[in-house]
């Protein structure tokens, strides 16, 4: 079995909480995966692929880069006065609205966190 280096750091700047996550996992890029088919009936669409639109829906940004080897994904969501997300500035990526207020937090104390498993 493989063990694989998974980084994980979350910083809170003006209303913006910016998160990276790096892992030396095979080539992943979750902007790539398609839109989730709200069309069809639930029995019908194909399984996972929800977190990725959320994340997308969500976030002011998401970037995604391979470098050396290593998988790197950077969300930006807006927080508390800052919560302008892709959906609310109206970009439309599919039917599924989410409002910014479900991200609102007054809990996060300390400049920045970071995790490595």
């Amino acid at each position: 079995m493989h063990e694989h280096a998974i980084n994980v750091s979350l910083s809170l700047d003006s209303g913006v909480l910016a998160i990276h996550i790096d892992d030396d996992g095979i080539a992943y890029n979750p902007l790539d995966a398609p839109l989730p088919r709200f069309d069809l009936p639930i029995e019908e669409r194909r399984i996972g692929g929800l977190g990725v639109h959320i994340m997308k829906t969500l976030a002011r940004s998401v970037e995604y880069r391979r470098a050396d080897g290593r998988n790197n994904l950077d969300i930006q969501i807006g927080i508390g006065n800052g919560n302008e997300t892709a959906a609310s500035a109206g970009v439309t990526r599919s039917p599924l609205r989410c409002g910014s207020t479900f991200l609102r937090t007054n809990s996060f104390t300390g400049p920045e966190y970071s995790s490595s498993r």
